[in-house]
């Protein structure tokens, strides 16, 4: 146990031997990114940051912590916590974030999937689904299912759709579509064993 943490934000994340969490105090209004030693709770490094309008889950990618805050994204040295890169989209982080074996991915504005290179935190591509479509997506090795909510006009009145697109990462073609035959929106899609299972 760690009583050093009075607040707890949830959304932890394992790797090697130790956590990545989060903590917004809010007596003394601060946001902070804990590393902490899985086997004790002790804090290996502290990194005190901007509180975000919406609390995700960090990624780890190559020794590297990647930190969402609202319209930016932070890089964070594993070994230490220290500030590697930070970039602004000029857009909100409306999505988890999600790595393949070359991108980190997040959703922007409930619109697009922006992919970003880790290295510095440039957009490399920008996957556009359509204004509130609210794409959501599960990654499998170089492929990325998205989930979105497409409008389709039913007796005169705009009704949403699940459509799930598979796009490879080598060049981002698409590589198949599913289009729900029922209305309703969508929810966070699951991969297990070959299979993609769709909430909707």
């Amino acid at each position: 146990a760690n009583r050093d943490i009075k607040t707890w934000s949830a959304y932890p994340t394992f790797y090697d031997d130790s956590i990545i969490t989060q903590s917004y105090g809010m007596t003394a209004s601060r946001f902070e990114v804990y590393r902490l030693d899985a086997s004790t709770g002790k804090a290996v490094w502290t990194k005190e940051l901007e509180k975000p309008q919406r609390i995700y889950p960090p990624v780890i990618y190559e020794r590297r912590v990647y930190v969402p805050l609202t319209t930016s994204i932070v890089c964070l040295d594993y070994s230490n916590g220290n500030e590697l890169w930070r970039k602004d989209y000029g857009r909100y982080i409306t999505s988890n974030p999600s790595f393949t074996d070359r991108a980190v991915i997040v959703c922007l504005d409930n619109s697009d999937l922006a992919v970003i290179n880790p290295a510095d935190g440039t957009v490399t591509t920008t996957l556009r689904f359509g204004e509130k479509s609210g794409p959501l997506f599960v990654t499998v090795r170089d492929m990325i299912y998205a989930a979105y909510n497409e409008k389709r006009d039913v007796s005169g009145k705009s009704v949403s759709f699940a459509r799930v697109k598979a796009v490879n990462m080598t060049d981002f073609a698409t590589q198949r579509e599913f289009a729900a035959p029922n209305p309703g929106g969508v929810a966070q899609p699951l991969a297990s064993r070959g299979a993609l299972i769709l909430p909707a």
